[in-house]
């Protein structure tokens, strides 16, 4: 299945795509090799007469022919009888609009600058508490209350308490500036991620499809959308049944669907698979806007292998690090050379990274340094010139 594997036929047991790249990953690091072979039968692995058998790569995995499959779709049925690396939670996905990096600051910063207030504070001697005046209280050079006026402040929620002096004050605006930056740009991009634009193409969903009977649809054999639609009593699949047209891959489809003289014919595969010719063949081909049939791409492995709970943290750190998306934009790119876009202008907003915020951090960096310089200022007044602060005109 292109890009996912790419198989030479000219040399035996040779692939490449992005499966060999993502188990080249697996290899490097549990040092094993492999030796690819295709299933007989060429199918991902379907219910054989309704049994607990399987076709094609799940019989493998079965007959204990094979100890890996490439990735392919998890379902209830391939889940009954074999084992699949686990897929990325989607429990977290509130915290995509920004890196681990970003985030990681951000929890720190909200312990750093209350710290920084709380010295600045200490050691000025135009604090209120340094000035004995009659209003000062303790909390002014207490780093606790700072931190609790960090916190409220950063969820916008207010704070009842400032500094009286000029230095920690010009630090506190520092991080209602940041925090004014990180809501607006946090906002932005949780919206750019669920944001979807509207096409004005012919078939745009599944319901547009089946409401034209004249259209033919493409489906390759023996995959989990063969097996959604074979098994379907009801419903817009139900009435894909009709239509349908096996072919023998997603490559063959895509293929098929380029061949086609036909202009009422679909191509109904995987998602990435389709983006990936579309985007090869953007003028003759566009990839509808609704996807329908979702399920997770895993590695498929045998019940109980020992090798499974070593190879899922292999490809969890190969995740955290950005490998996986490197992968998946070297094969799966938003757009071409030539394309603007193969879906229209659809594309997924990428993480806000450390560079992304890099110009909101230079400009409170040079409040905190105006902070420090106010502050030297201040102990220059008092120290060097034996002032009272009160006598200030700026005070």
């Amino acid at each position: 299945v292109r890009p996912y594997v790419i198989y030479d036929e000219n040399t035996y047991g040779k692939v490449t795509g992005h499966a060999e790249d993502v188990l080249n990953i697996v290899r490097e690091n549990l040092n094993f090799s492999t030796i690819v072979l295709k299933p007989p039968d060429g199918q991902f692995g379907a219910p054989i007469n309704g049994t607990q058998r399987f076709s094609g790569c799940i019989g493998e995995l079965q007959n204990g022919k094979a100890d890996l499959a490439v990735v392919f779709a998890v379902t209830n049925l391939r889940y009954a009888v074999s084992a699949y690396h686990p897929p990325a939670s989607k429990i977290w996905n509130v915290f995509t609009p920004m890196t681990l990096q970003v985030w990681l600051l951000l929890a720190a910063s909200i312990f750093i600058v209350p710290f920084i207030i709380y010295l600045l504070a200490l050691f000025s001697p135009f604090s209120a508490w340094n000035l004995k005046l009659s209003f000062a209280f303790a909390d002014e050079v207490w780093y606790k209350e700072y931190l609790w006026s960090t916190i409220g402040s950063f969820l916008q929620q207010g704070q009842d308490f400032y500094p009286f002096a000029m230095s920690p004050r010009t630090v506190m605006v520092f991080w209602w500036l940041l925090t004014v930056i990180i809501f607006g740009a946090y906002t932005g991009d949780l919206t750019a991620h669920l944001a979807t634009s509207v096409s004005s193409l012919t078939i745009r969903t599944l319901e547009d499809l089946v409401s034209m009977p004249y259209y033919t649809a493409l489906v390759p054999r023996g995959t989990n959308i063969h097996t959604a639609i074979d098994m379907a009593t009801s419903g817009p699949m139900f009435q894909l049944k009709s239509m349908t047209v096996l072919v023998q891959s997603h490559e063959d489809c895509a293929r098929k669907l380029l061949a086609s003289t036909n202009p009422y014919t679909v191509c109904i595969a995987d998602q990435k698979s389709n983006l990936y010719f579309a985007n090869q063949f953007c003028e003759k081909m566009y990839v509808a806007d609704e996807y329908f049939n979702f399920y997770y791409l895993a590695w498929p492995v045998p019940k109980d292998a020992f090798y499974a709970d070593a190879m899922n943290l292999i490809i969890r750190r190969a995740k955290e690090n950005g490998l996986v998306d490197m992968l998946r934009l070297k094969y799966f790119p938003t757009s071409s050379s030539e394309c603007s876009s193969a879906q229209g202008g659809i594309s997924d907003a990428e993480p806000i990274n450390l560079e992304g915020i890099g110009g909101s951090c230079l400009v409170p960096g040079v409040l905190y340094l105006i902070g420090l310089l106010i502050l030297l200022l201040e102990l220059f007044w008092t120290a060097c010139l034996n002032k009272d602060p009160l006598q200030c005109v700026l005070f």
